[in-house]
């Protein structure tokens, strides 16, 4: 993003809530599985038995429900990064499929997010 402010700075501010908005659901599933494993560990102790499971309910909620809109975020900057780069490099990114584990990752995530609307 900041290589490309001063080329086209409306694209770039419009790409920076979707990005901010990644960053804050990827920041919010890290603290709730810390929570989560906190109270796993807690619940050993055998007090406050229903505090620890309603955190380990909320995280799990959290997991299933918020952190797809996380995967959702990446394929649309995916796709604006696709778009940047013309029709033609885009057809041809799209014919020859994912490049690294970490795209047939995410592509999965897609697909998955894809068939859950």
């Amino acid at each position: 993003m900041l290589q490309t402010i001063e080329q086209d700075p409306d694209a770039t501010l419009a790409a920076s809530f979707s990005y901010l908005m990644l960053v804050g659901y990827v920041c919010g599933g890290w603290q709730m599985a810390r929570a989560a494993v906190a109270a796993r560990a807690c619940l050993q102790s055998g007090e406050h038995k229903g505090f620890y499971r309603a955190k380990i309910a909320t995280a799990t909620f959290y997991a299933e429900q918020i952190m797809p809109k996380a995967n959702a975020l990446l394929s649309v900057r995916e796709e604006r990064r696709l778009d940047r780069l013309g029709p033609r490099r885009r057809v041809l990114l799209r014919r020859s499929g994912p490049r690294s584990a970490t795209d047939r990752v995410q592509k999965c995530n897609a697909k998955r997010w894809t068939s859950m609307c």
